[in-house]
């Protein structure tokens, strides 16, 4: 993979569990030789756009750069990261407030509000406090009708793994092994914990991008995440005990974090997961993509319930909308 090349990702979304979020890789996970700038301010006051600048600046310079956007607002970022710098920019502020641990040394903190007059929001404070308030009502909404999706998806779950062939999962699982991690690196291997897709006001958004980057292109169709999430952890276990990196992205829909695609930079090798709702694709440009087949394994959705896991996705989307036209009218009463 080339590490000049920009990725995309997101670290948080909305869930069945609530706002679901692994911001805390900028903070207690953060190496001790990395520094990250933390940036404050109130809303509207330009946080994603000074982080864009940045980006931008250092793509030019041939560094790599991930890109982590907002959940809420695709189009906005929640952070930068920039590996070759061992440096990263983040937003701090609520739903994910940070700080930097050891100020100074570990990082700064940039206070975007100062550059802002606030007199106005002040003005408009009963009207703030309103659409805050609506903003949090439309995302614990979405939220129950998330819960309900989960907890109706689970009987398929519940039934598929109680006629899974854990043995030959094992052996396709050791199969792909020994093709792409034939040498033991004889280093300690590195995990990242990202998000590959997000669900939001827009629906569920999806980077399917990353995959152009990794010459090995591997897809398991998978609708419960069950197969594949066995498949993918078995793989991942033999990877790390060999020394290979790894970038782990979970899928933000499950109730424990199942698996839903695996890179290997070290290998060039990128295994990703599709299901009715989160459809993932490789690039038509990409040569070696392949599916695995398991044959006699498919997890399959209860038909009687795919209807009614539409509609509640529907819902929960709907409701998302809802809370975000909130928070952008409070933005434009900030800005």
């Amino acid at each position: 993979m080339k590490n000049n090349k920009s990725m995309h990702f997101f670290l948080a979304s909305n869930s069945p569990r609530g706002f679901f979020s692994k911001m805390d890789i900028f903070d207690e996970n953060l190496p001790r030789d990395w520094k990250c700038n933390v940036i404050k301010g109130s809303p509207g006051c330009g946080k994603s756009t000074y982080m864009k600048k940045i980006a931008k600046e250092v793509e030019e310079m041939n560094f790599g750069v991930e890109y982590i956007h907002c959940p809420s607002d695709p189009d906005s970022l929640d952070a930068v990261i920039f590996p070759d710098l061992k440096t990263c920019y983040v937003d701090g502020t609520a739903p994910h407030v940070i700080d930097p641990i050891f100020p100074g040394i570990s990082g700064e903190i940039i206070d975007l509000g100062k550059l802002k007059n606030l007199n106005e929001a002040a003005n408009n404070k009963e009207q703030i406090f309103d659409l805050d308030k609506n903003c949090k009502k439309f995302y614990s909404k979405s939220q129950k009708y998330l819960i309900a999706f989960s907890s109706i998806l689970s009987n398929s779950i519940e039934q598929s793994a109680e006629t899974l062939d854990i043995e030959k999962l094992r052996k396709i699982s050791n199969k792909i092994s020994k093709t792409f991690f034939k040498k033991n690196l004889f280093k300690s291997s590195e995990k990242s914990i990202r998000l590959l897709s997000s669900m939001g006001p827009k629906g569920l958004i999806f980077f399917n991008q990353n995959f152009d980057l990794y010459d090995y292109v591997y897809y398991i169709k998978d609708d419960l995440n069950l197969i594949s999430d066995i498949l993918l952890d078995n793989i991942l276990k033999i990877a790390t005990k060999k020394g290979y990196d790894s970038i782990v992205c979970i899928n933000p829909l499950s109730l424990n974090e199942k698996i839903e695609s695996i890179m290997f930079p070290e290998s060039s090798l990128a295994i990703f997961v599709s299901n009715k709702w989160q459809n993932f694709y490789a690039p038509e440009s990409k040569k070696n993509y392949e599916e695995i087949e398991i044959k006699n394994l498919n997890s399959e959705i209860n038909l009687d319930d795919v209807d009614i896991l539409d509609t509640l996705l529907n819902k929960a989307e709907d409701s998302m909308l809802l809370a975000f036209e909130s928070h952008s009218h409070l933005e434009q009463l900030y800005s």
